[in-house]
């Protein structure tokens, strides 16, 4: 713990999540005893959207379904550094594809080979191409929707039954937004096993937060800020005054504290993720895209498939999930209703014991956020949102275009930002 220096520099961080953890730990590792930093979150815990979900038996799991990659070498990298990597599993996660009434397997290209959802010439241009967006080359994609670069390198069929109920599923109205270099980065990035930590990703952020304060990074939770204003040198923080401040807290919620943005316009998607508690195995995939224009729900998440660790038990946590306009009905909704409406695909893919007439579920829980996905593309004036400029600096999952919002790339942006705030305070 290092000692106290008058001459410090007050550094203040708004958001306790991933990129915000990461930018108070990368700054306090790099900038010695020469700032005075704090963190202000709005929750009563680190994590943010990564927040984790307390099962009847006492086990630890996400509230949203968190996962990372083998690519994903920013956050390997840092749970390597805070020692908690040895809690990491990787696991080989199995993908089925409801479409018109049946599940397909879409796990590996042995599936794909297999599967008499496409036809064999498109399976192995399903291959091929998935393969070729794996290169990561995104000049082609210039001008281009999701769903036109879909039918260009992909051809009908395989859009028809695969991408189009995907995007449509998850965005509505807005699936001319997407651009395909977003669908491109997420086939490039995705890799066939997938990472989850024993406990929850709690014990990386638990664990994030403990160096932060071993650095003497201050923080101060259930705190909501109220205003933030420019001074010529200075960032005025509910009337604090700090020589810099890195918002985490993305532009719709910045335009509330009386941040503008010229000529920006916002776009995001809400969640809601229902976890049940099921005591048999549904006997589904780790993942199922769930491709049906009567229902919200666009996923079910059978955990068990991906961590199939005996201390469980008997109990069986599966999410099921949908992404939502601001428009949508669904917020209206009790959590009840959304209960017993979103049980109603894991019934209809799943299977169960000869002894039951039906899967059932003992307990759930819903979870909401209204920020979950925002939607960027700067060709169409939806731009990202991030500003290297002091003394107040932006940063936030509107940040990281062409990639999709993740653990990963919050702790690869908060170490930019850190970069970027030592270089300029030290000068």
């Amino acid at each position: 713990m290092r000692s106290f220096n008058p001459s410090q520099k007050k550094v203040c961080i708004i958001g306790a999540g991933p990129l915000g953890l990461s930018a108070a730990y990368y700054l306090s590792l790099n900038s010695g005893d020469s700032l005075d930093i704090c963190i202000l979150d709005a929750s009563p815990n680190p994590g943010g959207l990564a927040s984790s979900h307390h099962l009847t038996n006492g086990k630890i799991i996400e509230a949203f379904y968190h996962h990372v990659f083998t690519t994903d070498i920013d956050f390997i990298e840092l749970s390597r550094e805070l020692g908690v990597f040895g809690h990491m599993c990787f696991a080989r996660a199995s993908v089925g594809h409801y479409y018109n009434d049946k599940l397909y397997s879409l796990g590996g290209p042995r599936d794909v080979l297999t599967t008499d959802l496409l036809s064999l010439p498109n399976r192995l241009r399903f291959l091929i191409v998935s393969a070729f967006l794996k290169t990561g080359i995104n000049k082609l994609f210039q001008g281009q929707t999701a769903m036109q670069g879909c039918k260009r390198f992909y051809g009908e069929e395989i859009t028809e039954r695969i991408w189009k109920p995907l995007l449509e599923g998850k965005f509505s109205e807005y699936q001319d937004f997407v651009p395909m270099s977003w669908l491109a980065s997420r086939v490039r990035d995705r890799s066939m096993r997938l990472g989850y930590m024993e406990g929850s990703f709690d014990l990386f952020y638990n664990a994030l937060f403990k160096a932060c304060a071993l650095n003497n990074v201050k923080s101060n939770y259930s705190y909501r800020v109220h205003s933030i204003r420019v001074g010529v040198d200075k960032v005025f923080v509910d009337d604090h005054p700090y020589d810099a401040c890195l918002s985490t807290v993305g532009p719709v919620v910045e335009q509330n504290l009386g941040i503008d943005c010229v000529n920006c316009e916002f776009m995001y998607l809400g969640a809601i993720c229902v976890v049940y508690e099921l005591d048999e195995n549904p006997q589904i995939p780790y993942w199922t895209n769930y491709c049906d224009p009567t229902s919200p729900v666009m996923a079910v998440i059978n955990h068990r498939e991906l961590d199939s660790s005996y201390s469980f038990g008997k109990f069986y946590p599966v999410y099921s999930a949908a992404y939502l306009t601001p428009g949508s009905q669904l917020y209206s909704l009790t959590d009840h209703d959304l209960i017993q409406l979103f049980f109603l695909p894991v019934q209809k893919i799943g299977r169960f014991s000869a002894n039951s007439s039906s899967l059932r579920f003992n307990c759930a829980t819903v979870y909401r956020s209204r920020y979950a996905q925002p939607l960027i593309n700067p060709e169409v004036n939806l731009p990202p949102i991030v500003s290297f400029e002091g003394p107040l600096y932006r940063a936030s999952m509107h940040s990281i275009y062409p990639n999709d919002r993740g653990q990963n790339y919050a702790v690869a942006l908060g170490k930019r930002m850190a970069g970027k705030m030592a270089a300029d305070l030290a000068s």
